[in-house]
């Protein structure tokens, strides 16, 4: 449906926020694999950023559920959980 290329040396900051938009709109429409594929690449752009990437983490988890990918899902939330707790996400 949408093809995205990032050259992730040069990125605008918005990128990876617009990227997570779109993905959450395709997944609404049920287009889960194009929505993972952004989440993937959004991920990427947020690496090493903390919550930013917990959230990234978070979305991408959520993505996996839909599609029955329930170890993926894990995966993901795990990873992102500590990345949050860092960042001062208290409710986690």
């Amino acid at each position: 449906m949408f093809e995205v290329v990032l050259d992730y040396g040069q990125h605008a900051p918005g990128e990876a926020a617009a990227l997570t938009r779109l993905a959450l709109a395709l997944d609404d429409a049920g287009d889960l694999r194009q929505a993972i594929e952004l989440l993937e690449q959004a991920r990427a752009l947020r690496r090493g950023g903390g919550a930013l990437e917990a959230e990234s983490l978070n979305w991408l988890g959520f993505a996996y559920i839909h599609t029955g990918e329930y170890a993926r899902a894990l995966t993901s939330l795990q990873q992102g959980l500590p990345l949050a707790r860092a960042a001062g996400h208290k409710a986690l």
